[in-house]
């Protein structure tokens, strides 16, 4: 474990006050990351009611302004809101950005896909066989199903692999289990990050392998004392599916 690692662990807490305080901050992250997609869909809902026209603005692009407007306000309402009621400021340090990434954030991430693999693979399996009515084949609603031109797609590349694992990093592997790991052990703050995580991507399938990604994006975060690492193999894994949704088809 590297000295940065050890930045997170505390003196040891009472189990069920950090139980507690988890899922309170779990609910906080989830309740910011709802507002924030409302308080965003209101907004062009109103510029329509104003007839004020994007029509210039392509609809993959509209997607990657929403996007970067909810992920930017999430964060925003997440970490702003507790420091005005508490006056508790949030470090680079609690949310795994204060130092560069470095290559060993590289090695670590492509060690990380096989366990997360693994993982994944048992899980949905488990769902399969003992979970009535589980669809391991639901398609995932992302949002550009309908981009086929080349800047569509660059527009979609950049929402999918590169936004949304920095910003889901940030949020999650940062700030939010950041926090926990100041008032709880680590299995309670994987096991509730990793949930709340699966709990925003709606679906059931789709819930349980990222539930497996946040587990071994968690460890990352533990083990290297930042969240590059974690976002490198989240890049990985959403450039992967995005080739089998996007390019392998075509």
């Amino acid at each position: 474990m590297s000295e940065n690692s050890s930045n997170l662990a505390q003196p040891p807490k009472p189990l069920f006050r950090g139980v507690a305080v988890s899922v309170g901050l779990a609910l906080w992250v989830i309740l910011a990351f709802f507002v924030a997609g409302f308080a965003v869909f209101g907004l062009f809902y109103g510029l329509e009611k104003l007839q004020i026209s994007l029509s210039f603005v392509s609809s993959a692009s509209l997607q990657l302004l929403q996007a970067s407007l909810i992920y930017m306000l999430t964060l925003a309402i997440a970490i702003s809101v507790p420091r005005i009621l508490t006056k508790h400021r949030t470090s680079l340090q609690d949310l795994g950005l204060h130092r560069a990434p470095d290559w060993k954030d590289i090695g670590f991430a492509l060690v990380a896909v096989v366990p997360y693999i693994l993982m994944s693979v048992g899980l949905v399996l488990l769902a399969t066989n003992y979970l009535p009515g589980f669809d391991a084949d639901q398609v995932q609603e992302i949002g550009f199903e309908t981009v086929t031109n080349r800047s569509g797609l660059i527009v979609a590349f950049i929402t999918l692999v590169i936004i949304a694992p920095i910003a889901e990093e940030a949020l999650f592997r940062g700030y939010l289990y950041g926090k926990m790991r100041r008032v709880t052990n680590i299995i309670v703050a994987i096991l509730v990050t990793s949930m709340a995580f699966a709990f925003v991507h709606g679906q059931i399938n789709v819930g349980l392998d990222v539930f497996a990604l946040s587990v071994v994006l968690c460890l990352l975060r533990e083990v290297t004392g930042s969240i590059w690492a974690g976002v490198l193999l989240h890049m990985l894994k959403n450039g992967v599916a995005f080739y089998f949704l996007f390019i392998f088809v075509g």
